[in-house]
């Protein structure tokens, strides 16, 4: 079966009409199928689609940033729900602190839905940023293209939507993102470092920053009983001044227990849940 390649108008880029070239096949329904790159696999090309895998190749190909892009953050398709996603990559890879950090969501429709006043589109969207503690958005039909921005806290979100007309100022935006989110992660290493040292108030910095994602666990090392032991953790909370609650991770508990400085002897990890 022959493999063509579909050029498809994308967006203007740099002033200029950007078409993005998508490997394409024919399906066995007599329909199309398109390669995506980052899920390695042949995927039935419907208009949804379509437009994913142009902004896919935007991201991977089109942009004057996208080699660049590549070095510093993770490219995801239908993780969470969402259409695509960008997340901080580590510097290492053995790093015992290493969250997911997410940097920008997208979120696609097909060409013929008008995106400027779809308003249960910026909801939908706005709902995965606040699930997932994002700050920034991308909606994109091929045609349209606009920026969300979350400010003030998560539980009171303050929404600013920009509309993009050329995805330079996309790339722009992409980018400020990924510098900020290195920057919060360099922070967050750094408090790492001090809790990793039994410093109990770094760590209750990190459980009020990614406690509630239940995702993740924390590797403590816990005085109890006069003996110093390993408990895995999750969905950490903190309670009260100088007062952190925690499940464990495979007990079958379903109490919440209760860990103060006298009992904290280091923080060893926080990973996401194998």
């Amino acid at each position: 079966m022959a493999v063509t390649f579909l050029d498809v108008p994308c967006f203007r880029y740099l002033c200029r009409d950007l078409s993005a070239r998508l490997c394409v096949k024919a399906g066995s329904d007599g329909g199309q199928l398109v390669y995506c790159p980052i899920r390695q696999g042949n995927y039935v090309l419907t208009p949804e689609e379509h437009v994913r895998q142009a902004l896919i190749w935007f991201l991977t190909q089109g942009a004057g940033s996208a080699s660049a892009w590549g070095e510093r953050v993770s490219l995801l398709v239908e993780r969470s729900s969402l259409d695509v996603s960008v997340y901080h990559l580590p510097k290492s890879a053995e790093s015992r602190f290493s969250p997911q950090l997410p940097v920008v969501f997208f979120e696609t429709k097909r060409i013929e839905r008008d995106s400027d006043d779809d308003v249960a589109t910026d909801a939908q969207l706005q709902g995965y940023m606040v699930r997932e503690r994002c700050r920034s958005g991308f909606i994109f039909n091929g045609r349209q293209a606009a920026w969300l921005s979350l400010g003030g806290e998560f539980i009171a979100p303050v929404w600013t939507k920009t509309a993009i007309t050329d995805l330079s100022e996309a790339e722009s935006r992409i980018t400020q993102a990924a510098d900020v989110i290195s920057r919060y992660a360099s922070e967050c290493e750094v408090t790492f470092a001090l809790a990793a040292g039994g410093d109990f108030d770094a760590f209750v910095t990190l459980v009020a920053d990614f406690g509630s994602n239940a995702g993740l666990t924390f590797s403590l090392s816990v005085r109890t009983a006069g003996s110093i032991g390993p408990v895995r953790a999750f969905s950490l909370k903190v309670t009260a001044p100088g007062l952190v609650t925690y499940r464990i991770r495979g007990a079958g508990v379903k109490h919440r227990l209760e860990l103060t400085n006298d009992g904290f002897h280091g923080l060893r990890a926080i990973e996401p849940l194998a």
